[in-house]
């Protein structure tokens, strides 16, 4: 049985603790007022990230000390990004206790609901987690929610997505590149041509399995399978968006860098961004964080440029979350433990930077929040303690420390971002598939044969791209589309 309210049963032991110890003679010893500590637990949390490090449970033990109170220790399992789903798959299967796991869109998540792998929290979350409930966006409540009822807490981060191009400024110098010249395609084109000609040891433009040239025009995240939903369409018709002309235009773009040697000539065989991270490529396309800039993984500032809107999804809004095991033994003290977390900025950051001194330190606190840095000496190669993007791990994302690279405004712009981001017209929307997965298997099985081969310039889309459609169509893509517009024509007329 999962226990929900465990400080009422820690007040009821407190009290007939003390009636046990009163009595009538004076001599009788007076209880002690300490209070009463439950037994202990150890909270199980699975997260996605850069996979183990040496010092994850020095880490850990660091954590539970900072709520003596709660009488627990933490065992945090980082799983590699492309790991993550087959480990939570078995674990959920095997029905093995955890108390928390990472949850996203891309996870299993409404899947995972449907068997019962998460705990529903609708009530118990603000009931439970007061602070966190507090300072939540509701945007991002409503938006996570499966049938009326929530089961994961989204991270308290930015609302919008966007998509384009990052490069390298510190190659850009070198390649006598101003990266401020450099803010559309045809910017891009240009740049990447002069990368090639004087960094002939650097890949122009960095592509792999994955990845794709695209701009943020239409939202195509709401179900599998073909069918989007353009951004300033509020009829919210349902197209394919494999036969628009802007994605042939990306595709053909992808295309003509790779015949004229500006792309990485396994692009459609490599599923690693190694290359990139090590500092041997000037640019790569793909999902872009919040800031305008940030500290890559080769130690260099990575400029980022929007391409189309920026734009508030269901995807979105549920693309990083938290969800409670329906495994768990002690879910309201595990529920109290996140809240702390997740609202308590030392806590927070320890779990995400390490221990202060060794693996990170504070570069100045001047700035708010405070500027983290690597001690003098260690890298990111070298640190003990590594755990994954901080928006991964959820709670107040807005609490975590800047780095160098950020800039000092970053709250605010990302704040600002989500305020002025558009909104998707089918917001809030998510497809239920049961009635079209015979034709969105079909689909996928068409999608693997060509899309990388289109995405990454190994295929040219004047031959092979009227081919793809046709035999999207063939395997059920109409189907598919006509059932996304029926549910999305009765979604509206139910008042979303």
């Amino acid at each position: 049985m999962i226990n929900i309210h465990w400080r009422a049963g820690l007040g009821f032991i407190n009290i007939f603790a003390a009636l046990a110890l009163s009595g009538c003679g004076a001599e009788k010893p007076q209880p002690s007022m300490k209070p009463q500590l439950p037994e202990p637990y150890e909270i199980v949390w699975y997260q996605v990230g850069d996979g183990m490090t040496p010092d994850v449970q020095e880490v850990c033990d660091a954590v539970a000390r900072m709520c003596p109170d709660l009488n627990i220790s933490l065992k945090l399992v980082y799983f590699g990004w492309g790991d993550y789903n087959d480990k939570m798959t078995l674990i959920i299967n095997s029905k093995d206790k955890f108390d928390i796991c990472f949850a996203a869109t891309w996870t299993g998540f409404r899947q995972n609901v449907s068997r019962g792998a998460y705990i529903d929290i609708t009530e118990l979350f603000y009931e439970n987690m007061p602070r966190y409930s507090a300072i939540l966006d509701q945007a991002f409540v409503e938006g996570a929610k499966v049938g009326g009822r929530l089961f994961a807490l989204p991270t308290n981060k930015e609302l919008f997505s966007h998509v384009g191009i990052e490069i390298d400024t510190e190659l850009a110098a070198l390649a006598g590149i101003d990266p401020s010249k450099v803010n559309t395609l045809e910017d891009m084109d240009w740049a990447l041509r002069v990368v090639k000609e004087k960094l002939p040891g650097i890949i122009p433009f960095y592509i792999r399995q994955g990845n794709e040239l695209r701009a943020g025009i239409y939202d195509a995240s709401f179900g599998e399978g073909p069918g989007a939903v353009m951004l300033d369409d509020q009829t919210c018709t349902v197209i394919n968006q494999y036969e628009t002309e802007e994605k042939m235009g990306w595709w053909r773009t992808t295309r003509k860098w790779y015949i004229d040697g500006l792309i990485n000539q396994d692009s459609g065989a490599v599923m690693s961004n190694e290359v990139f991270e090590q500092g041997k490529a000037f640019s790569r396309s793909g999902a872009l964080g919040v800031t305008p800039e940030w500290l890559g993984p080769a130690g260099t500032i990575l400029k980022r440029i929007t391409l189309g809107d920026r734009y508030t999804s269901t995807e979105t809004v549920t693309s990083a979350m938290i969800a409670f095991s329906s495994t768990s033994a002690d879910l309201g003290r595990v529920m109290e433990f996140y809240d702390r977390f997740a609202t308590t900025p030392s806590i927070y950051n320890t779990l995400a930077y390490g221990i202060e001194g060794k693996h990170y330190v504070i570069a100045d606190k001047s700035t708010d929040p405070w500027t983290w840095d690597f001690p003098p000496g260690v890298t990111t190669e070298t640190v003990g303690y590594s755990s994954c993007d901080t928006w991964a791990l959820g709670g107040d994302w807005f609490s975590t420390f800047l780095s160098k690279a950020d800039p000092l405004n970053r709250n605010e712009i990302t704040l600002l971002g989500n305020e002025l981001a558009v909104s998707s017209p089918v917001l809030g929307f998510s497809f239920d598939p049961s009635d079209v997965q015979a034709e969105i298997t079909a689909c996928g099985n068409v999608m693997s044969e060509y899309l990388t081969g289109l995405d990454t310039g190994m295929l040219d889309p004047d031959i092979y791209a009227p081919e793809f459609v046709a035999k999207l169509n063939e395997a059920g893509a109409e189907r598919i589309i006509e059932e996304k517009q029926r549910q999305i024509d009765l979604w509206k007329i139910e008042g979303n």
